[in-house]
């Protein structure tokens, strides 16, 4: 294959993946989606283009998605304690060992369901106790819809469904109702937010309009959406008008003259709506056996002369309620600020930062450090990650692997030798500038990761202390069939994209053919951007795959 002046081999073969392949990267049809909308040139036009062209698409690339919220691995449902205990812990699942396609003979998960959950008229019977009672999963049983999003989840041994995401180091209930998936509604209620005079209010920042959202304090502290569950036999539409009248008007106080008119402003306004998101949800309330399901639908006052007139009134379980700026730094419960970040891009409205220091890495906390003969990270709860959160028994492991020391490629080792560098700058052709804006020094001098807690610290296997840099080249094509047409996903009714892949020998995970620079500063200004760069160089030396996933038609 020949892209621009550039010639080498891409494709060696093509294989069939469903959308539940574990690949290291992602395997979120909807967030290759936006990768493939954020595409900011072809490589031909990338070739003839200067700096500054290169610059904004190289960031454009960098804004893609972070999403995780379908099928990545969940975060808040492991490695912490389960929420509305008495600090129940749960056993600790590393990501290597989520998938429940790995082998782990030692797994031995605390089984817990919570007390208020038995013999209530919301909730399952306890089939672990009792076998007298068969519960239809994967079907409508009566009126409990016990079907997936996410297609059909499996059953164990004993007859209890198992978390399509896999292990949560919790079996049992929790505090779910349902065995199986428990299906959830959240209206996401927005209006643009305006000056007194009446104007749409602009942020010189990020040049785009402010979009506002109905958000509710959960007595977690936690905001959110005025969502809830869907009852047996409702219909999900209902469901999220529902919820929002309790939830963010208080309606089961209103008088019925109020109620009239909420009634009449709800239903108008609820007819239209755009769905962001239906599928699994990262909820720390899952377990093995019971987990979280929504359906996410944005509904948008354009005027804010209809439901953006109603009084919010904080009713039910809100402690608060309000009119929130999306982008607001306010910790959002679940996935939820992932879905408001769906909304924005799609109204082109002012949208959080991306990356975002607040979103919790995960694949670098509470696990063994690659590579390591065991090395095991401190553990790091979800509520300890901010350095911004004191910690005074934070002690991390201290690592840096022997390969690193003394090479070419790597920095010094700054807790061995006052050697000084220059961070926050371009130290000589070593580019220390962060894409995240900069980042605070420790009272060492040694720069702290801007996402924030490990539970490992030193330089582990990078080479650089700070920001190490790297550049990936999504490369994709149509999938043609024998005639040339393209193909068609009969189920999803959009043509099939497929990207190259190389299947990484150090952990048998798939990724992008992607490649660790000295500095993206350097690459930049060598005349031959380290996106090509990467793609031709890694394309020689490894067998690619192309990897097929639905990404939309043009």
């Amino acid at each position: 294959s020949t892209i621009g002046s550039l010639s080498c081999p891409i494709i060696v073969s093509s294989i069939e993946l469903s959308s539940r392949h574990s690949l290291s990267f992602a395997d979120i049809k909807w967030e290759l989606d936006r990768m493939y909308a954020r595409h900011a040139m072809t490589f031909t036009v990338a070739l003839a283009s200067g700096i500054v062209a290169l610059v904004i698409a190289w960031f454009r690339l960098h804004t893609v998605s972070r999403m995780s919220a379908s099928t990545s691995l969940h975060v808040k449902c492991r490695n912490s304690a389960y929420p509305r205990t008495d600090g129940l812990q749960r056993a600790l699942v590393p990501d290597e060992l989520v998938d429940w396609r790995v082998k782990w003979d030692a797994y031995r998960p605390i089984n817990y369901t919570h007390p208020k959950v038995h013999g209530k008229n919301w909730a399952d019977p306890d089939i672990q106790n009792s076998r007298e009672v068969v519960l239809k999963f994967n079907q409508i049983d009566g009126t409990v819809d016990r079907t997936s999003f996410m297609g059909i989840y499996q059953l164990d041994s004993n007859r209890l469904p198992l978390n399509p995401r896999g292990r949560t180091g919790i079996c049992g209930r929790g505090s779910l109702g349902r065995w199986g998936p428990n299906h959830a509604a959240d209206p996401i209620v927005t209006r643009w937010k305006t000056t007194v005079a009446g104007e749409r209010v602009f942020d010189p920042a990020t040049k785009r309009f402010v979009l506002q959202f109905v958000a509710i304090e959960r007595g977690s502290g936690d905001w959110a959406f005025p969502g809830g569950m869907v009852d047996a036999g409702e219909k999900c539409t209902d469901a999220l008008k529902r919820e929002f009248a309790e939830e963010a008007l208080n309606s089961h106080k209103a008088n019925p003259e109020q109620l009239e008119k909420m009634k009449k402003t709800i239903e108008e306004f609820f007819t239209g709506g755009t769905q962001v998101y239906s599928g699994y949800v990262d909820d720390p309330r899952n377990t093995d056996n019971a987990w979280m399901e929504t359906i996410a639908v944005n509904f948008h006052d354009e005027t804010g002369d209809s439901i953006a007139q109603l009084n919010l009134q904080a009713g039910d379980d809100a402690r608060r309620v309000c009119w929130m700026d999306v982008g607001s730094e306010v910790k959002l419960y679940a996935n939820h600020r992932d879905f408001l970040e769906l909304v924005a891009k799609q109204r082109n409205a002012k949208c959080y930062p991306m990356p975002h220091t607040a979103s919790l890495h995960n694949k670098c906390r509470n696990s063994v450090y690659p590579r390591s003969d065991g090395v095991q990270r401190t553990p790091v709860p979800d509520d300890k990650v901010e350095w911004s959160t004191p910690w005074n028994t934070y002690h991390p492991v201290v690592f840096t692997h022997p390969k690193v020391h003394g090479q070419i490629w790597a920095d010094p080792d700054l807790l061995t030798c006052q050697v000084p560098l220059h961070f926050n700058q371009i130290d000589g052709k070593i580019d220390r500038t962060s894409a995240l804006g900069p980042y605070q020094l420790d009272d060492k001098g040694l720069p702290l990761n801007p996402c924030g807690r490990t539970g490992i610290t030193g330089r582990g296997a990078l080479g650089r202390w700070g920001p190490n840099h790297a550049a990936d080249p999504i490369v994709t094509r149509w999938k043609i069939d024998a005639t040339g047409q393209r193909v068609i996903d009969p189920i999803s009714k959009k043509y099939v994209l497929q990207f190259v892949a190389i299947e990484r020998g150090d952990c048998g995970e798939w990724a992008l053919p992607g490649v660790s620079g000295y500095t993206f500063h350097f690459t930049l200004y060598s005349g031959l951007p380290s996106l090509f760069y990467a793609r031709v160089r890694l394309t020689r030396l490894v067998v690619v795959r192309a990897i097929h996933f639905r990404l939309g038609t043009l």
